[in-house]
């Protein structure tokens, strides 16, 4: 199945950021420092336009990237397999990005908390109901993994890594150094934005995602993201 059947429109684009004009692609992964990166590297493409006119997540249609839908199937191939381009992604631990997830997005109250309520077979306009982390694991744990929502989703799907050869993949757990080597490697200081107030999904998740997994819990996360752990190198054992 090529990639742009797999995956909604507005997912498929989410998922692949295009520079031409520096001859990147970043494939964002959700819940790993996103919104910092993206704010980073919009600020590099505008160049000398207002800043003012970055956002972190802006529809495809307004993104300083090229994105898919403006490119043939087989223009996107090349690029991919462009030896000039220099292909990158960050991961993070499953079990400590699941739990940041649900920090955000359903302890937060979000939009994405209503997918959580609809699954659990509860009225989605019910946003103020309490879900523990348990009951946002157990209610994911029977979807097909390409429906689920990005900000979940496992990274080996969010950043192409089953179709695309990364040239590199930075880790969250070393990303002063691995973002240091995507800058070097672009042509752009990425850390230098990061004092600017980008960080704002910020969940203190690597702190204390320990506490919420009971062995049951554990058992259902390593079975749901096994990709993610054997790809990336992460260890399934707390």
């Amino acid at each position: 199945m090529r990639l742009e059947k797999l995956f909604s429109p507005r997912d498929y684009n989410a998922h692949i950021s295009i520079s031409m004009k520096h001859r990147y692609v970043y494939f964002p992964v959700a819940k790993v420092a996103t919104t910092s990166l993206m704010k980073a590297l919009q600020i590099y493409e505008v160049g000398n336009l207002p800043q003012g006119l970055v956002t972190q997540h802006p529809r495809a249609e307004y993104s300083s990237w090229i994105k898919p839908y403006q490119l043939t199937p087989d223009m996107l191939d090349d690029i991919f397999s462009a030896p000039d381009y220099f292909k990158f992604t960050f991961v993070r631990n499953p079990y400590v990005r699941l739990v940041s997830a649900w920090k955000d997005k359903i302890n937060g109250n979000s939009k994405e908390k209503s997918l959580i309520l609809k699954l659990m077979g509860m009225p989605p306009q019910e946003i103020e109901v309490p879900i523990s982390f348990g009951q946002f694991v157990k209610a994911i744990a029977d979807q097909p993994l390409h429906k689920m929502d990005r900000h979940w989703r496992p990274q080996a799907l969010c950043c192409m890594a089953l179709w695309v050869q990364h040239d590199f993949i930075g880790k969250m757990e070393n990303f002063d150094a691995d973002i240091a080597h995507v800058s070097e490697r672009i042509g752009f200081d990425i850390s230098a934005t990061f004092n600017n107030g980008t960080q704002v999904h910020r969940t203190g998740a690597s702190e204390t995602w320990r506490k919420e997994y009971t062995p049951e819990l554990k058992g259902i996360v390593a079975r749901l993201y096994a990709e993610d752990f054997a790809r990336f190198g992460y260890d399934t054992e707390l």
